[in-house]
């Protein structure tokens, strides 16, 4: 990195856990809205019980963004977005969807 060049800073930011969502992540697709309130460039903490797929629209499939069980993602929402999907890779579990504020 040039000395002209700074890293990105992002303000602190906490979970609007009141506004959460939950996705029941089994072997067909399930979609959920957005967090209420939730408008692009909002960041979501995006973490899953079990390995999944999950994508921006309204159905997954297995050939979506991977994500891992146990780790945390974050995500800045694109325009247009208003659902997100997933599907589970082998097990049953839980995806959960917090806007950051």
């Amino acid at each position: 990195m040039s000395r002209q060049q700074k890293p990105a800073h992002f303000p602190a930011m906490s979970p609007d856990i009141a506004n959460a969502e939950v996705i029941a992540v089994a072997v067909a697709s399930a979609t959920t809205t957005v967090p209420s309130g939730t408008q692009a460039g909002d960041v979501l903490q995006i973490a899953s019980t079990t390995n999944c797929f999950m994508t921006f629209t309204a159905t997954a499939t297995a050939t979506d963004l991977f994500i891992p069980a146990a780790t945390v993602f974050y995500f800045v929402v694109p325009s247009n977005v208003t659902d997100i999907a997933a599907i589970r890779q082998t097990g049953d579990g839980t995806m959960s969807i917090v806007r950051m504020i």
